[in-house]
This record gives structure tokens, C-alpha cells and sequence, in this order.
């Protein structure tokens, strides 16, 4: 996943380089600009790392946040929390998920 700028309707925004959608409107004009140009640093910095990671284990697992929190133990909030980088991802769930793809229920 990767994110760019792109000035539409006169107004900065951050698009979703894959589906060409808007993610987040930054204003208008040199303060729009600088703006998006932020933004776009946090949207690209989230679309990496150990939250990305995670959404995108849980993804070819066929999993929902929700199906994953139940297997977890936590709240669908927390893994929500974890993926949008909200909250930091816990540095001991590697050996969860690792146990989860071993003991499939």
C-alpha cells in the first residue's frame, strides 16, 4: 500500500496510490500543500512497519479484526488500535500469530 498527493477540486488531498481514492483532504492552497505533504508522510510511515505487517498477515489469513481478537483474547478495538497505529503493536505477538498459522481451529 502507498500513498501520493494530488491536488483535485481546487484542494490538497492524500490519495491511495492503488485504488485512486481520497484518504484524507488537507486544504487549499501553499498551507494545503504542506499539509498533504505531512499527511502523506504519516499515511506512508502506517503502511509500513508492524502495524502493516499485521494487517496484511491477517489479511491472507482470511481473517476480520474481529475473528482475529477473538483468537487473541482482546477486544476488535485493540486490533484495530494495532493496525491503524493508534497503539504499537505488542513486540511478543509475533509468536501469537507464529502459533495461530501453527494450531489453525
Amino acid at each position: 500500500m502507498s500513498y501520493t498527493t494530488a491536488r483535485r477540486d481546487g484542494a490538497w488531498h492524500v490519495i491511495d496510490a492503488e485504488t485512486d481514492q481520497i484518504v484524507q483532504t488537507a486544504g487549499a492552497g501553499p498551507a494545503g500543500a504542506e499539509a498533504a505533504a505531512t499527511a502523506l508522510a504519516r499515511w506512508n510511515a502506517r503502511a509500513s512497519g508492524p502495524a502493516a505487517d499485521l494487517r496484511a498477515w491477517r489479511k491472507a489469513q482470511g481473517l476480520t479484526q474481529g475473528a482475529l481478537a477473538a483468537k487473541l483474547g482482546v477486544f476488535w478495538i485493540t486490533v484495530q488500535r494495532w493496525e491503524s497505529g493508534a497503539r504499537a503493536v505488542p513486540p511478543f505477538l509475533h509468536l501469537a500469530l507464529k502459533y495461530l498459522e501453527e494450531h489453525p481451529s
